[in-house]
């Protein structure tokens, strides 16, 4: 069983990569396409199963995201299987309806906030809902925000 499943667009993947990094440095152990699944496997058989198997799922928000269809299979498959949500926004952007309507009752970390308070808060909760306290981290301990590598239109 994994600790968290992390759902992303395939444009935020650098992003993506560096959280999960940040996460596993705090013993959350991550499920994350596609280097959790091995070529042989059937993904969307193997995706369905690993989200399941989650203790939480982590959708990570940007515009890109809302338009990936894959990112919206993975958080009905979630939903489905009445996972966690956690939504940590990448960038300001606004919940798209379908989005919204599934998303507006569970904890966000607002691109508002700084980085590496948003990274605090949520290491915070998951730590709190994991009940291990070993996961407690400092804003300053965080790892700087990694840089877009393609250009975003607002």
């Amino acid at each position: 069983m994994h600790d968290v499943f992390i759902s992303y667009a395939s444009e935020d993947e650098a992003q993506a990569i560096a959280i999960k990094g940040i996460l596993e440095t705090y013993g959350i152990n991550c499920w994350f396409a596609p280097s959790s699944i091995r070529a042989t496997q059937d993904f969307t058989k193997r995706i369905p199963k690993a989200i399941k198997s989650s203790k939480a799922f982590l959708i990570l928000m940007s515009s890109s995201a809302q338009k990936s269809k894959w990112v919206k299979r993975e958080l009905g498959t979630a939903d489905k299987y009445n996972i966690p949500f956690y939504t940590f926004f990448l960038e300001k952007c606004e919940l798209e309806e379908d989005f919204d309507f599934i998303l507006q009752f569970n904890q966000h970390y607002k691109a508002d906030l700084a980085y590496d308070e948003r990274i605090s808060r949520l290491l915070a909760e998951l730590r709190e809902d994991f009940a291990n306290p070993s996961m407690a981290v400092h804003p300053s301990q965080v790892p700087s925000r990694p840089k877009r590598t393609f250009p975003v239109a607002f």
